[in-house]
């Protein structure tokens, strides 16, 4: 090779390149969203089914009932489930109110990432000190044109035990 030759691509070569790599990413692109809209779903249905779990625990440590509610705010029980959620000691026993008189924090989730929907057709689960659950409770979390079995189903019973499981849309 002479040393005042250069090496480099020719104008061909690059748009060769170029079109293979927009052709792997048009393939990969829509498979990397699925993957990630399933993650998110996992993740935030985790972080229900913890704040649950806390509750339960709390309530059976401290001896008194401990309730989760939904909260736009994050101090007081209003708004949807999408919007958040915190748990709470409940010892004033006005379930799904937080009073300043006696009721503690005890940690606070903020609103749901993303378009995925949080519903359930109870305002709030509270737990008493025996770990059981008042009533029971549903939530159903969605993600926006849902396929399959792509939602999540959270469930209270009881006797307080918290489960999830995949659900068709």
């Amino acid at each position: 090779m002479n040393v005042n030759e250069q090496g480099g691509l020719t104008l061909l070569e690059l748009l060769v390149g170029i079109l293979v790599l927009s052709i792997l990413l048009s393939a990969g692109v829509p498979g990397f969203q699925s993957t990630v809209n399933n993650n998110r779903l996992a993740a935030q249905t985790n972080a229900l089914v913890t704040a649950l779990n806390l509750a339960r625990s709390e309530a059976v440590k401290r001896g008194e009932p401990v309730s989760v509610c939904a909260s736009a705010d994050q101090a007081t029980c209003s708004g949807a489930w999408t919007e958040g959620w915190i748990a709470f000691t409940d010892a004033s026993g006005t379930a799904g109110t937080v009073d300043a008189s006696g009721d503690t924090l005890l940690q606070v989730w903020p609103a749901l990432s993303g378009p995925n929907t949080l519903t359930s057709g109870v305002a709030y689960v509270q737990y008493q000190p025996s770990g059981r659950s008042a009533a029971r409770a549903s939530f159903e979390l969605k993600k926006p044109g849902c396929s399959g079995e792509n939602a999540r189903k959270i469930a209270v019973t009881v006797t307080g035990r918290v489960n999830s499981e995949k659900d068709t849309c």
